[in-house]
């Protein structure tokens, strides 16, 4: 009897086309055409936010799908210098806006948990930004060469603010650091050269008074206010090696 050779159907591939929005969890870059798409209507009927006008501003991330933001395009940035972050996005990537010059004030939604590494470093136009009621971590130069920052609360949900996370923002004049902030690392504020009013009474009971620095205990005072006003007497003996180490002298 003979055998029939049937031939596998060819069937062609169909390309299903959704946003090039990342699943959660994924650390898939997100193109800027694929943000745009994905952003429509988020912003409900919100016109206004602390006075500046909302027209024309995209929300940077889907609020459904997306939990890390690694992109935002130059169209995120409005005339005025505005960047809404819409709610959902809950890390904020690192290197997100660094080095841009443009923004001016950033709008963090509740959702945010962690501020990456130098994720607005040298925005030096950044003049405001609000720190979330529930973050929990801002990474190593964060904000670092912020230097239009004049104020910041850290609120009490935060548990580490990383080495160099404010360093170098020269007219930083207000600081609060909320009750529960348990970790400063080293130099996070320092040479903020604006600090004149902070004290060390200012610390929370919650901080941790004491930090390792290459192998020696050091006050996290100390540590942490380097190049500052407020903070004078530092490190005694080796303060003049420590500030020619990370260009403070």
């Amino acid at each position: 009897m003979e055998t029939r050779r049937y031939r596998p159907m060819r069937v062609e591939a169909t390309e299903e086309r959704r946003p090039a929005v990342p699943h959660r969890g994924s650390r898939t870059p997100i193109s800027a055409e694929a943000l745009d798409e994905s952003l429509k209507n988020v912003l409900s009927n919100n016109t206004t936010v602390g006075g500046r006008s909302l027209e024309g501003v995209h929300p940077v991330a889907n609020v459904d799908r997306v939990q890390r933001l690694e992109y935002v395009s130059q169209r995120h940035i409005s005339s005025s210098g505005l960047v809404v972050i819409a709610d959902g996005v809950e890390i904020v990537n690192e290197n997100l806006l660094k080095g841009n010059t443009e923004v001016k004030k950033v709008i963090l939604p509740k959702s945010v948990r962690v501020i990456g590494r130098s994720a607005f470093e040298g925005c030096t136009s950044l003049e405001e930004v609000e720190l979330p009621p529930r973050l929990m971590r801002i990474d190593m130069y964060a904000f670092k060469d912020c230097t239009s920052l004049t104020d910041v609360y850290i609120p009490g949900s935060v548990d580490t603010v990383n080495e160099g996370a404010f360093y170098g923002c020269t007219r930083l004049v207000d600081l609060e650091i909320g009750c529960g902030v348990r970790r400063l690392e080293k130099l996070c504020f320092a040479n903020c050269k604006s600090l004149r009013n902070f004290r060390k009474r200012n610390l929370p009971k919650s901080v941790e008074q004491a930090i390792m620095i290459d192998g020696l205990w050091k006050s996290t005072w100390e540590a942490c206010f380097i190049g500052c006003p407020c903070a004078r007497t530092l490190f005694g003996e080796k303060k003049n090696e420590f500030m020619r180490q990370y260009g403070l002298a």
